[in-house]
């Protein structure tokens, strides 16, 4: 028992030294390229290369099961992209939350919408080339192999232990949060995250869907960014009115999908 339980955590430590190594290297490697759009391209492209290599060679996970992925995202996908806006609309929820509470306790540190719309530096689309974009989605692409696809092929023996997938869904979600964490509110609310990209992926046993859930909130953030004016009557902070409009987003498209599902199941009648 105590030597399952030590073989589990060795497991958990070998991912984070692959994290770690991984993010170190790639951002040693381009320490001297000062345009930002090239050195986060590079920088995105060696992350890879280390992820994918680590994942052959250390953690010996067959990548072909991703070609079976892709091949059978076909089967339940109306099911399965239902649960996944589920999970996603609960998860943004919580994270909103999360951000608004870090606000009302620590008010005095928080960025403000009115903040970014008074300052020289308000959020903007304009400098997301095509380079910049193709970076974006690559890392996230890498993250959801590595802290999904791997690190479940990794840990998760059998699938029909628990244990297992307890140990899968919280070790993921803590190194995912260490790999994005810069305050305890982001932390916590990129953990609610993970859980749920995690639950995602459980209940598809697919890659693919959380996946698009994980690119869909990045570049929600990001591109509805330029829409916080509309809170600036609310008393918010940045994180707090993107996270609230990622909520609505997801909520929106959860009664899109509903109206779907009864149309259909009338259909059939």
């Amino acid at each position: 028992m105590n030597t399952k339980y030590f073989y589990k955590i060795k497991e958990i430590l070998v991912l984070g030294l692959i994290l770690i190594f991984s993010v170190m290297i790639s951002s040693l490697s381009t320490f001297y390229i000062l345009n930002r759009h090239q050195n986060i391209f590079i920088r995105s492209i060696i992350f890879s290369l280390l992820i994918i290599l680590s994942g052959k060679f250390i953690l010996k996970v067959d990548y072909n099961e991703i070609k079976i992925d892709l091949k059978t995202i076909k089967y339940n996908i109306f099911d399965n992209i239902y649960f996944a806006l589920i999970i996603s609309f609960l998860s943004a929820a919580l994270s909103t939350i999360v951000y608004q509470a870090e606000f009302i306790i620590a008010k005095d540190k928080a960025i403000t919408i009115n903040d970014i719309l008074s300052s020289s530096t308000q959020v903007s689309t304009d400098n997301m080339g095509l380079l910049y974009i193709f970076s974006v989605v690559l890392v996230i692409f890498i993250e959801e192999l590595f802290f999904r696809f791997l690190t479940f092929k990794y840990i998760v023996k059998d699938e029909s232990n628990k244990k297992d997938i307890y140990l899968f869904i919280f070790g993921s979600s803590i190194l995912f949060m260490l790999y994005h964490g810069y305050s305890i509110a982001r932390m916590v609310s990129v953990f609610i995250l993970s859980i749920s990209y995690c639950l995602i992926y459980i209940k598809t046993k697919n890659f693919i869907f959380p996946l698009i859930v994980h690119i869909l909130w990045d570049f929600l953030t990001f591109m509805l960014s330029p829409l916080v004016s509309l809170f600036k009557n609310y008393n918010l902070s940045m994180t707090t009115a993107t996270s609230t409009m990622n909520t609505i987003f997801f909520l929106i498209s959860l009664i899109i999908m509903y109206i779907i599902s009864k149309i259909k199941s009338k259909s059939k009648w």
